[in-house]
């Protein structure tokens, strides 16, 4: 199952310089007792947000439909998630006040920044993997990321959505989703290409499907290599992209986090988006922009110094790079 390889810009004496100031930058910023001050201060302004949210009704939708809620304290706010543009099949999840809900949130970057064009949702229950499905057609979502297994410690974390081994089709209501082929991108970085069918008169429709096996819910994988591999695929892909966890925000926050600070640098280094070292190293902005959007993103202490370190473990290898191709 080939893809394209990935291409990136070459590296002129300025771009290499703005990696060198981030890869110092990012490294004076891994200090415990500044990485805590910072996690605590976006801890203590998402709960504000969250509790002025709750005291206007801002999560409405959300408690109006608990069953469709993996977790009962991780909520897409009102006014930012995905609706549904069709009810889905009968039955189900049971009587809810919109049958056009769905634990899912949009995340796009404010005007001027890079195209983010990405949505972090819950990982589908047994009872909504047809609305799952029906979010990927209607958004247009071209790469599904999920960074949990079904299973984990004994804890169910998401349910089985899609046939494993090439060949096979799930049906869930009325979305068909076929596994085309399977390969593996990396040590447990898994590479599905599937074709999904809404209804019975469109044409199926090619979805990637990757599927990182082992990142510990709460916690950070014991390297960031295959997670950089992973947004080094899809850092430049510009349609949407869907990443899921088991709630959403832990592991998708830092998948999301890392994703645009890796093309908000490769932006600058092409030009198009003119940034200084001190700007693509704001990753706290970045967490604050994401969890604006979706209540939590990037759970635990552990997970925002995780970020930081694979953004500088990314910025020296993209120097190695420039390196040993004589840039």
């Amino acid at each position: 199952m080939s893809r394209s390889p990935v291409t990136r810009q070459a590296l002129d004496a300025e771009g290499r310089a703005l990696l060198q100031a981030l890869v110092a930058r990012l490294a004076a910023k891994l200090s415990p007792k500044l990485l805590e001050a910072e996690f605590l201060a976006l801890g203590e302004e998402d709960a504000a947000a969250v509790a002025a949210a709750a005291a206007a009704g801002g999560f409405s939708a959300a408690t109006g439909c608990m069953e469709r809620n993996r977790y009962s304290d991780v909520l897409p706010f009102d006014d930012h998630r995905i609706r549904l543009r069709r009810e889905p099949s009968p039955g189900g999840a049971g009587a809810v006040s919109d049958p056009l809900y769905i634990n899912a949130s949009p995340l796009e970057g404010a005007p001027g920044d890079v195209p983010w064009h990405l949505t972090l949702a819950q990982a589908p229950l047994r009872s909504t993997r047809e609305h799952f499905w029906q979010m990927v057609f209607e958004c247009q979502h071209t790469h599904v990321v999920s960074l949990t297994n079904p299973v984990e410690n004994g804890v169910i974390k998401s349910s089985t959505y899609l046939a494993e081994e090439a060949g096979w089709k799930r049906r869930f209501g009325g979305m068909a989703v076929k596994t085309e082929g399977v390969s593996e991108a990396h040590a447990k970085l898994w590479l599905r290409r599937l074709s999904l069918r809404g209804g019975v008169g469109p044409l199926p429709r090619p979805v990637w499907h990757w599927h990182y096996a082992a990142w510990p819910d709460h916690g950070v994988p014991a390297s960031p290599e295959a997670l950089l591999r992973l947004v080094g695929e899809l850092a430049p892909v510009q349609t949407p992209i869907l990443a899921h966890c088991s709630a959403g925000i832990g592991r998708s926050g830092v998948f999301a986090v890392l994703l645009v600070a890796v093309r908000r640098a490769e932006a600058a280094l092409s030009g198009a988006r003119p940034a200084s070292a001190e700007d693509l190293a704001d990753l706290r902005g970045l967490v604050a922009a994401c969890r604006a959007q979706r209540a939590g993103c990037v759970q635990t202490l552990a997970q925002y110094a995780f970020v930081h370190t694979a953004l500088k473990r990314w910025a020296g290898e993209r120097l190695g790079e420039a390196e040993d191709q004589g840039a």
